[in-house]
């Protein structure tokens, strides 16, 4: 399994994070979706070994948020 070091943000800074541990991107996606709207936050970013490896964004309140894989 592989550790993440996760980012969320609200009203353009950071005001949240945690480490996640996850053994594909399809379940660390699962789990920053999960957070980002149970705590509203508008943005979050993945982090594996010093390199973004996937970045969510919220487009608005009313959409799914948009997710974006960086790299892996």
């Amino acid at each position: 399994m592989a550790l993440y070091e996760c980012l969320f943000f609200a009203e353009g800074r950071i005001v949240d994070w945690e480490n996640i541990e996850c053994q594909t991107i399809a379940q660390l996606s699962s789990a920053l979706r999960t957070v980002t709207a149970e705590q509203g936050y508008r943005h979050a970013e993945a982090w594996h070994r010093d390199a973004l490896v996937l970045k969510l964004s919220a487009v608005d309140q009313e959409t799914q948020p948009r997710l974006r894989l960086v790299s892996v």
